[in-house]
């Protein structure tokens, strides 16, 4: 069976954030960014602020090192759009709705302008994921659908804040077993989607 886990208060989720902030993109920074991520349970509208206030954020919740094999669960799920995808923020809320999936939170990143939108989404799960094969699941369907960056897929990336937020729904959340298409018995063995 997958494991399954939830955060203390049914409005806060679990990620790694960064005690400091950018006014615009780190260049050379990752070394300093890495050890200060801490594990943080905070409400969707305070990450949204956070991330728009220029804070880096790992989704992927790592204990013992910083490499993917430290990676313990993961309840947040992000997507870098980059110039390479074509979309729009715009063409994402479309997709997002065809799909029957909302995300929680959009950003620009620093180098976003109206005419090559780069921007971030963020998805929440209603609970911390645990199992590998399922959060890897979801990061690629995800990927898949919204067309994104493939270095999105990494469990130990981590996502840059932005000067900006697009869009908040602090009340939606990823249904995993419908999105996945199992239910919790099947996922942990359901293969690539």
């Amino acid at each position: 069976m997958a494991e399954l886990d939830f955060t203390e208060e049914e409005n806060t989720v679990r990620v790694m954030l960064d005690n400091q902030y950018y006014s615009c993109k780190p260049v050379n920074e990752t070394r300093y960014i890495v050890p200060r991520l801490k594990s943080a349970d905070i409400t969707i509208d305070q990450l949204a602020r956070k991330l728009s206030g220029g804070y880096s954020c790992r989704p992927g919740l790592l204990v013992g090192g910083c490499k993917a094999e430290n990676w313990t669960g993961q309840q947040c799920f992000f997507l870098d759009v980059d110039k390479e995808s074509c979309m729009t923020v715009q063409i994402a809320l479309e997709i997002s709705e065809g799909e029957d999936i909302v995300p929680n939170i959009i950003y620009p990143s620093f180098r976003f302008t109206h005419s090559c939108q780069r921007f971030r989404m963020v998805f929440v799960a209603p609970e911390i994921i645990r199992d590998r094969e399922v959060r890897d699941r979801i990061q690629r369907k995800l990927m898949y659908i919204f067309h994104c960056d493939k270095r999105t897929f990494a469990r130990e990336r981590i996502f840059f804040g932005g000067n900006a937020c697009f869009w908040v729904d602090c009340e939606a959340r990823l249904n995993v077993r419908k999105f996945l298409g199992g239910n919790a018995n099947e996922l942990k063995n359901a293969g690539k989607p």
